[in-house]
């Protein structure tokens, strides 16, 4: 039951993924794009499930959930770091806010 909840709540966002880049990209990189997001959502699972099983026994539930989120939210900073070096601050921002304010035809 839980792995049905868990395929209902990702497809949703499977989806919006695909028809993002439907409408952000060219027809000649969608299949790269779609196996990208395909691959990660994979590795995610593989890599997501013997860590929460080791850290639930020995944090509880919600303080293993918190620590999974400051990893990923350090990862995800330094990743930001990394690129606003090349780009700058102002510009990344720019270039992410323009993308929520115009995401592209037929929305």
């Amino acid at each position: 039951m839980a792995r049905a909840l868990i395929g209902l709540g990702v497809s949703a966002c499977l989806m919006a993924s695909f028809k993002a880049f439907g409408q952000w990209f060219g027809t000649e990189r969608q299949a790269s794009l779609n196996a990208a997001i395909m691959a990660a959502g994979g590795l995610g699972a593989l890599t997501a499930s013997t860590p929460l099983a080791w850290a639930i026994p020995q944090y509880r539930l919600a303080r293993a959930f918190s620590l999974a989120l400051a990893v990923a939210g350090l990862l995800v900073a330094v990743g930001d770091l990394q690129h606003a070096g090349e780009a700058g601050w102002r510009q990344t921002a720019n270039r992410c806010g323009s993308q929520v304010a115009r995401p592209g035809p037929g929305i």
